[in-house]
């Protein structure tokens, strides 16, 4: 009996997964402009940011090496000690911040530029943070430690980041009555309903960032 109800279990979680997978797959085919339109928008940002580091003066790049180089010293000669408790509760509040933003700004035609500067800033904080790293570490051995740093949160922030960002434009639209097929009433509710279930992924990418990511630093920072 209780074989016969793990495999039910089984089957009903493949089920939702192959239906949310769908879901997913309509919601990106549909609206396809958008997410290429600021894909490549993200894009911009992190070639912008690594072009400000290859550009920056000597003395900003010695500072910045001074400052990467210090903290990497101190992981390895002193130690570090990391509240990840602390952390991924601080990530989950600027996430959300981030997540109210957004949602805000898809809820007023004025805040529409928000989205772009939104989706371009986090290409150049991302393009700026591994290039200065790598700079500072050299190309394989900063590589490493920029995964270890930036990817594993990113990979899952990122896509919500884009997700919402599309989520408002189509509201934008909705507001300034280019789309009457679907109300105002209904977009809205569409559009908070999105942010709220993203909230999930959102805490995931905190608990990464805290408790796995914050362990990746350590290690790579004590082997380079």
């Amino acid at each position: 009996m209780k074989t016969i109800n793990r495999q039910g279990l089984k089957r009903r979680e493949s089920r939702h997964i192959k239906e949310l997978g769908e879901v997913v797959y309509k919601h990106v085919k549909v609206n396809a402009k958008d997410y290429l339109i600021l894909s490549i928008i993200f894009i911009i940002g992190v070639m912008i940011g690594v072009v400000i580091i290859n550009n920056s003066d000597e003395n900003s790049k010695t500072e910045l090496n001074g400052y990467i180089n210090s903290f990497v010293n101190t992981i390895k000669n002193e130690g570090l000690e990391i509240d990840r408790v602390q952390l991924t509760k601080e990530t989950i509040l600027k996430n959300l911040k981030l997540l109210i933003l957004i949602w805000i700004a898809g809820t007023t035609i004025i805040g529409i530029p928000i989205i772009y500067l939104i989706t371009i800033y986090k290409g150049v904080s991302i393009g700026y943070t591994v290039s200065a790293i790598m700079l500072t570490l050299g190309n394989w051995k900063g590589f490493l430690f920029s995964i270890s740093a930036l990817f594993l949160q990113n990979i899952i922030i990122i896509p919500i980041i884009l997700m919402l960002n599309v989520s408002s434009l189509k509201l934008y639209r909705v507001l300034i009555k280019k789309d009457r097929t679907v109300s105002i009433k209904h977009e809205l509710i569409r559009h908070t309903a999105l942010c709220v279930v993203l909230i999930i992924p959102i805490i995931l990418a905190a608990i990464i960032s805290g408790f796995v990511s914050s362990n990746l630093i350590l290690y790579f920072a004590k082997a380079y």
